[in-house]
């Protein structure tokens, strides 16, 4: 959001030295909305889209401002390629993870510990951004599907992938294969049972998958842990709380202020970067 201010503020001052009026900066917030759709991601536009109905009115009375705007449009297409050219070197120079990763977002840490500039060298390189952004945005609000996080869990954990060993689950995609493969040889549950990759994850799932690979490769033992949860949402007696009641122990995952776990509320990429760091912290304390 304030990379888009940034860009908006640049335009205004360009159009003020030409006493544009107040209707034809709001083609400045669709143009920009358009440019971030294009250049960046698409968060943080929608604030300026509330003002975009009032213009169609205006240009039908005022037909000069149609050249304006189309001025406006390269001037911001321009303003808005060199933010994103900023930012790739940042990405490129691991200045940054991700140019879609605000420095202070809470899951910036996570980020930059397991994509290719991780400052930890025990730590591998898990995220390597999204396949339609050349590795340059992670997509940090876009869900997670089982064969997304599977693979995750694998990089993070040392997996490697074994496209001779078969898989029950459905729904797996070419890239995941191996990793189904190899995890089923391990025995883990999602893989050797009708469990849909394709589908996305909350977070009681992504709690269980997690919980399931670590014990599979003996980094938790389940007679070790008992069932001990407070939350208002989540009770010892329903699938799933024995898991997610380790990895509350271990620091992985945490509830709401409200006290609420919200067991079925869909996991983010984002998200699935905090649990997977925290995650490793966890084994290599």
């Amino acid at each position: 959001k304030n990379e888009v201010a940034t860009v908006v503020q640049e335009v205004a001052a360009n159009l003020n030295a030409l006493n544009v009026p107040k209707a034809v900066e709001t083609k400045v917030g669709e143009v920009v909305r358009d440019a971030m759709k294009e250049n960046w991601s698409e968060a943080g536009a929608d604030r300026v889209k509330e003002e975009l109905d009032s213009f169609a009115t205006f240009l039908a009375t005022n037909p000069a401002a149609a050249e304006v705007a189309a001025e406006t449009e390269e001037l911001v297409k321009v303003i808005a390629a060199e933010k994103r050219d900023d930012a790739a070197k940042q990405v490129e120079e691991c200045h940054r993870p991700f140019i879609d990763v605000p420095s202070d977002a809470f899951y910036m840490e996570a980020f930059s510990a397991l994509s290719r500039c991780g400052g930890d060298e025990s730590k591998p390189v898990v995220f390597q951004g999204t396949g339609d952004s050349k590795g340059l945005n992670a997509n940090p609000a876009g869900t997670l599907n089982g064969a997304e996080a599977a693979t995750a869990m694998a990089r993070a954990f040392g997996i490697e992938g074994d496209t001779t060993v078969s898989t029950r689950a459905a729904g797996v995609p070419e890239f995941a294969r191996g990793t189904f493969g190899a995890l089923a040889k391990l025995g883990v549950p999602e893989a050797t049972t009708g469990f849909n990759a394709a589908d996305a994850l909350d977070r009681r799932e992504t709690a269980v998958m997690l919980f399931n690979i670590m014990e599979k490769q003996g980094l938790i033992k389940r007679s070790e842990y008992k069932c001990d949860l407070a939350f208002k949402d989540l009770n010892c007696a329903q699938p799933g709380a024995f898991e997610v009641s380790v990895l509350v122990e271990e620091g992985v995952f945490k509830g709401n202020p409200d006290g609420t776990f919200a067991p079925t509320r869909t996991l983010n990429r984002a998200e699935a970067a905090v649990v997977t760091d925290r995650a490793l912290d966890a084994v290599k304390e």
